[in-house]
């Protein structure tokens, strides 16, 4: 993770959600931080894969990081909108490896956040969002 004291980035994700604290920290807790952790130990390796992912596909590696980061940080809104959907395009191919690992563990990561705190699927991304934006 970064240099930031985790009180300062559960605050700042309050603030930016209008969440209270002690909710922010229940979600990150209970698995967002542990997905937002393993992203940020493997980027060397997921940047590698990319690369060989893109040549492979025969498109170029910005389109890829494109993709990726309109899914991961913008559009995961999906999950709550047309799962079925959702979960077919994660399967079909279309996206390349890497991608589908980082957001297959991301949904994982929400469907624990969900069963462990029960709160909304909303609260959850917004909360994931805020976290992704801020570091």
């Amino acid at each position: 993770m970064s240099d930031v004291p985790i009180d300062l980035i559960i605050n700042f994700i309050s603030y930016t959600t209008s969440l209270h604290v002690d909710r922010v920290e229940k979600i990150l807790f209970s698995g967002i931080l542990d997905w937002y952790q393993w992203v940020q130990d493997s980027k060397c390796r997921h940047f590698k894969h990319m690369r060989e992912e893109a040549t492979v596909m025969g498109i170029t590696l910005e389109s890829i990081v494109d993709v990726e980061a309109t899914l991961t940080a913008k559009d995961l809104s999906l999950i709550n909108d047309d799962e079925d959907q959702f979960m077919e395009a994660l399967s079909s191919g279309q996206i390349p490896n890497s991608t589908r690992e980082r957001i297959t563990m991301f949904y994982s990561a929400i469907n624990r956040s969900e069963c462990i705190t029960n709160e909304s699927r909303e609260n959850i991304l917004k909360v994931a969002h805020a976290l992704y934006d801020c570091l």
